[in-house]
This record gives structure tokens, sequence and C-alpha cells, in this order.
């Protein structure tokens, strides 16, 4: 599909004026879908760099934006969760919703219709799970052939909620969580209780040192190496630097596989490429990109679009 400038030049032009003037507008439940566009100076310099990119390897995305306006996931919806079931815990004062007939609790300052938002984005739009609800899914840690196996040791580091956890918790020998932000523990907790013979909850933060409230992915991983691992990693942008620090450790082992977020930087992406490959490992990146701007940034870099999750393994 062509992608004209005139076309563009208008779509930034209704865009702005959308957030300068209706965005208190919007529901909360719609602006997550939107890349943080401050001021028209970010608008001319995406325009540009769209113009540019019009005919390159960000074609049908760009193609997208024009049509239905800039999105985190910049494909089309495939289908809709029929329904979700939810609930309140009066006893622990947190709403819940059930995923497989399990409970996934949320923190208390979580409405219970909020609860069931979280779930569908988490399902619907960021397809953590997989299940093709999008042309595309870039946040996706599995694939067919890269999985959770049976009998897997699964490490979520940066667990929040603790779906993707909860979802394997079946088929896996062990679950070990690790979640620093102190709003998620007493949910983590409440969701694991039934497993909490085969879960272990770390509330650390994961990085390149141990100490009283950091620990790092070697220490994490030295007493488990008797069994296959996986490792699922969505840390806010400390990937690079927790990855580098356990190089020695992964090198030894043939038998981790790694599904890690690179999104939350301009350069992750390179840079973790770089890091598997000084050890050896194999690597391939979840289908499609992503639209994301930096938490403490208003402005947008080029090239704007960026690959989701890095999936390496060693064998």
């Amino acid at each position: 599909m062509g992608l004209s400038k005139i076309s563009l030049r208008t779509f930034f032009r209704n865009l702005y004026n959308l957030f300068a003037y209706d965005y208190h507008e919007l529901n909360v439940e719609r602006r997550w879908q939107w890349v943080e566009l401050r001021n028209y100076a970010t608008m001319e310099k995406m325009l540009r760099f769209l113009e540019e990119e019009g005919s390159g390897p960000y074609r049908d995305e760009l193609a997208f934006i024009c049509r239905y306006g800039v999105q985190t996931f910049p494909y089309a919806q495939l289908k809709h969760l029929e329904t979700v079931e939810s609930g309140y815990d009066a006893r622990l004062k947190m709403p819940f919703v059930l995923h497989k007939g399990k409970k996934l609790f949320f923190p208390q300052d979580v409405s219970k219709d909020k609860a069931e938002w979280y779930y569908h984005n988490f399902i619907e739009r960021e397809n953590l799970l997989g299940g093709n609800y999008m042309e595309k899914m870039p946040h996706c840690y599995q694939s067919e052939q890269f999985k959770v196996n049976d009998g897997d040791v699964f490490v979520d580091v940066g667990a929040a909620e603790g779906l993707v956890a909860l979802d394997v918790i079946d088929k896996v020998s062990k679950v070990i969580i690790i979640e620093s932000d102190k709003r998620w523990i007493k949910a983590l907790r409440a969701t694991f209780e039934p497993y909490k013979d085969k879960c272990v909850i770390i509330p650390k933060l994961v990085t390149n040192c141990n100490g009283k409230k950091t620990i790092t992915l070697d220490r994490l991983l030295e007493n488990e190496t008797d069994r296959p691992i996986f490792v699922k990693m969505d840390i806010e942008g400390y990937e690079k630097t927790v990855l580098e620090a356990a190089k020695g450790f992964l090198s030894k082992h043939d038998i981790i596989k790694l599904a890690c977020c690179t999104y939350h930087a301009e350069h992750d992406a390179q840079t973790i490429v770089s890091i598997f490959e000084q050890i050896g490992y194999h690597h391939e990146f979840s289908d499609g990109w992503m639209l994301f701007s930096d938490y403490d940034k208003s402005l947008l870099n080029p090239p704007f679009f960026r690959h989701g999750v890095i999936r390496a393994w060693k064998q």
C-alpha cells in the first residue's frame, strides 16, 4: 500500500488535535493504546521518518497507523475473548479473574472491572500467552517451537500479576517468581497459594549484584541446573544488565532458554543480541514490531518501531 505525504500529514494533524483538545475525553481503558505524543515537534519528527520509511520494512505497520492511528501494537485484531469471569475475595480484599479456572489476583487498589480490563489487555492486545488474537504478536514469549515444556523449571523475572507463570503452573516442575514491586506481592501470594509446594516467590530486584534487596540471575538458577530451565524476563530495560552479569553462568549451561523483552530502550535489541552471540546462544525475535515511548520521556525517537521479545537457546 502506498503512503502519500498528504495522507500522512493529514493524519498527524488530526492526531495532534486529538491530543491537544480531546485527550482528556478518552477513557482510561483506551489511553494505553496511544503512544505518547506530547507536542507538535514530536509529530513532525515522526512524520518525516514515516515518509522516508514508507516503502521500507515497516510498510504494513505504517499503513495500519495511517488508517487506525498510532497504537503500541500496530496490527489488526482477529478475535476477542468471549467472556471473562471475575470476582472479589472479601477475606483477602482483592479482585480476581479466572484463568483456566484458576484465580489470578490483583492488588487491593484495583477494581474488579479494572482487573477484567487488564486481563483482556494481556490476552487480546499484548498476546502474552499467544493465541493469535492479533495479526502479529510482538509481546508473546513463546512460539510453537520455543515454549515451556513439561517438567521445566519456569523462572518469571519481573512477574507483575503472574499471568504467564499461572498459565504454565500445571506443566512445570517448579516456578520461581521474582517481583521487586511490593504492590504485587500480596496478590502473587494469593494467586499461587494453591501451588506453594512447587512455587517460590522472591521479592527482590534481579540485577548484576547480590544483596538484601537484589539478586543475580546466576544466583537464582545455580541450584536448578538438574532440569531444563525457561526464563521469562520483563524488567523495564534492565534485561541487558542482568544478562551481561550472567554471561559466564549461561555459557556453561545448555539447558536454559530465555525470553527477554527488548522494547524498553532504543538499542536493547542490538545489545542483547550481542550478548547472546558472545556466549554461543541462538536467537530469534517475536513476530512484528512495537511502537513504544520510554517511560521517562515525552518524545519519541527514530526508529520508533522496536522488537518486542527475543528468544534465545544454546542447543
